[in-house]
């Protein structure tokens, strides 16, 4: 049994230090602010995006129901979520935190 239990504790420790972080990992968010138009598109169930005046687009995640409107102006505050992907490729993910018609 002691033999087993040295065995482990490499095995152990290397796990531990394999799941840590390093400083360097953390992300930093990215907020956005700025103007834009909603757009859906039908698409995978369709969803719904936010297009800027330079063509970039965002996912835009939690868009409030009277918001939801194709071809409105908004002006909106979010984070650029670098941690997450989907299933659209249509711009990266932005979860709003504030979002008003312009």
């Amino acid at each position: 049994m002691r033999k087993l239990l040295l065995a482990l504790v490499p095995v152990v420790v290397v796990l531990a230090l394999g799941c840590s972080g390093h400083p360097g990992d953390s992300i930093t968010p990215i907020v956005l602010a700025g103007h834009g138009t909603i757009r859906y598109a039908s698409l995978e169930g369709g969803f719904w995006q936010i297009e800027t005046a330079s063509g970039k687009r965002y996912e835009a995640y939690v868009i409030p129901e009277a918001l939801k409107v194709d071809g409105l102006r908004v002006a909106y505050v979010g984070r650029l979520r670098t941690d997450v992907q989907t299933a659209h490729m249509v711009g990266p993910p932005l979860e709003l935190e504030r979002i008003v018609a312009d």
